[in-house]
């Protein structure tokens, strides 16, 4: 009974879901768009062509052959094309077609020549020589007699070497000099 009831007042006047129409071309127009940014290559046609009413007879070639027709269309034909090839690189496109259409295409062997020259300059700077101080011990010695001593080394910015020792043991100075020998190979 309730549903007969619910059924039958179900009017345009009364709002019930089931009521409810829907517009579907309202809906669909109201969609939000979303185009894809494509460019289709229309040919231009070399000549334009305007019919004049007159009949024009073309005659069919009577040696047509329909199996090298076919065969040529289902082969897989392998085409080369140099896109470039200058002072700036080479690049050739291999493309394999069957059926009116590109199969496979890729791109071998690519190659592009830099138009930059490396150059490395090498700046040497000549070492500046020091002059520089040593200080060590020593230990020095005969059969009689032993000692112990402390030392100072001078070394020029010219390579010249002055040293000076105290033996403390034998309460001796010593004081030496040192030259660069420079052999010829």
């Amino acid at each position: 009974m309730v549903v007969i009831v619910i059924q039958r007042s179900c009017r345009k006047e009364v709002i019930c879901p089931e009521c409810i129409e829907f517009d579907t071309t309202g809906f669909i127009a109201s969609l939000p768009i979303v185009y894809k940014d494509t460019t289709i290559y229309v040919p231009e046609p070399y000549a334009v062509y305007k019919d004049t009413g007159s009949v024009i007879e073309v005659e069919i070639p009577a040696d047509i052959d329909s199996l090298a027709i076919a065969k040529a269309y289902f082969s897989e034909w392998m085409l080369t094309d140099t896109i470039l090839n200058d002072t700036n690189g080479i690049i050739v496109v291999n493309d394999i077609i069957s059926q009116n259409s590109i199969k496979e295409r890729f791109i071998y062997p690519k190659t592009l020549y830099p138009h930059y020259k490396i150059v490395t300059q090498t700046i040497r700077e000549d070492y500046k020589e020091k002059t520089k101080v040593f200080v060590g011990i020593g230990a020095n010695g005969s059969m009689n007699r032993f000692g112990f001593s402390g030392n100072v080394l001078l070394k020029t910015k010219n390579d010249a070497v002055y040293g000076l020792s105290y033996d403390i043991i034998n309460k001796d100075i010593a004081f030496s000099m040192y030259w660069k020998l420079k052999l010829k190979k």
